[in-house]
């Protein structure tokens, strides 16, 4: 087992805590735990099984006290999901993951191991076994094959999953665990990309986030959020009523009247983990001229951010000519809708420091 990584990832196997992991599948859950205590958290993962928890608990001794520390740790648990079906569960359909992880898919174990009967019931599952052509059809290209040990994973415990045998192991021999990578084209627009999960905070008119949607051809990896509530946005800006409804359409998720300063504790999105989380230009409105000193203040960002757990990876200069369709507004007062002279501008991208707590691995803020 290996432990440890770069700023503060913790890693076990092929798994880092870093990525957002969906678990299929699982029998007791031991395999859900031994990620999750070797990460020391589980808030990036959803495990979930086939059979309901009243089923699970009558064919698994420990299943119980797994699920139980599983929820200490984070973990969201979902019962009664069938691989086959997962990608229209409403509860599963609007998440990004970074990992999906399947362990030895089977039927059961009804009969020997050995017994053609039982063999060909695991066939039907998974079509025959043939995981490359599988892939294939499904748009997924092998990356890496490597030997699975389970050695490496302790508290694992595989089970039968079916019968007067249920929790007992079956025997795995040598065994491979096949990686699998999406063939579709990354699509970026500037620092942004579309295999991330995007949470935008402080839009205006929404115009920034439809410009990304429209670049990544989908919304469904972003999260973009409103101070206003929509019927104050509606008021302020001539746009915002069409942009809301490409983004809907674009599949993101909307939600309005989110404070920056107290978003952590949104139930909405504190047990959400985003690969970036974007404020372009900060403010609170314009109520003077731009230049009055009651309404600049010195941004020293890089303390600030230094002060809840982030440091600087990069700078770069923003360039709105490379966001088409973005306009950022005034906010406030009654030119609310016109646009404000950015001048000189950058965008500043920082990281999680390893021994603080947050829901994202990259932040980004434009001033």
């Amino acid at each position: 087992m290996e432990i440890g990584g770069l700023d503060g990832e913790r890693c076990i196997g092929h798994y880092r805590s870093v990525d957002k992991i969906l678990l299929v599948g699982e029998g007791d859950f031991s395999f859900a735990l031994c990620l999750a205590k070797a990460f020391g958290s589980a808030g990036n993962m959803v495990a979930t099984s086939l059979d309901s928890n009243a089923k699970l608990l009558e064919k698994y001794s420990k299943v119980a006290e797994n699920l139980k520390q599983l929820r200490e740790l984070g973990c969201k648990i979902l019962h009664k999901v069938n691989a086959h079906s997962m990608s229209q569960n409403r509860k599963l359909n609007r998440e990004l993951f970074d990992r999906i992880v399947f362990n030895f898919p089977h039927a059961g174990f009804r009969y020997a191991e050995n017994w053609d009967q039982q063999i060909e019931l695991h066939k039907q599952l998974v079509k025959g076994w043939n995981v490359k052509e599988l892939a294939e059809e499904a748009g997924l290209e092998l990356s890496n094959e490597v030997e699975f040990d389970k050695r490496s994973y302790p508290g694992y415990v595989n089970k039968r999953g079916d019968g007067s045998g249920s929790d007992r192991q079956f025997l795995v021999g040598e065994s491979s665990t096949f990686m699998f990578r999406s063939v579709d084209n990354e699509r970026c627009i500037g620092q942004y990309r579309s295999v991330d999960k995007v949470l935008l905070v402080g839009e205006g008119d929404f115009s920034f986030a439809l410009c990304l949607a429209k670049a990544f051809g989908s919304a469904r990896n972003m999260v973009a959020t409103s101070l206003d509530s929509k019927a104050k946005l509606l008021q302020k800006y001539s746009k915002v009523a069409e942009n809301l409804e490409k983004l809907g359409e674009l599949g993101c998720t909307i939600l309005h009247k989110v404070n920056a300063h107290s978003m952590s504790q949104n139930p909405n999105l504190n047990q959400e983990l985003f690969d970036r989380i974007v404020f372009n230009f900060p403010h609170a409105g314009f109520r003077y001229a731009e230049n009055w000193d009651a309404q600049i203040d010195e941004w020293n960002v890089k303390k600030l951010a230094k002060k809840v757990g982030l440091k600087l990876t990069d700078e770069v200069e923003f360039d709105k000519g490379s966001y088409p369709g973005y306009e950022n507004k005034r906010g406030d007062g009654r030119r609310s809708d016109e646009a404000f002279p950015v001048g000189e501008c950058t965008t500043f991208m920082f990281r999680l420091n390893p021994y603080h707590a947050t829901n994202s691995k990259l932040m980004s803020l434009t001033l």
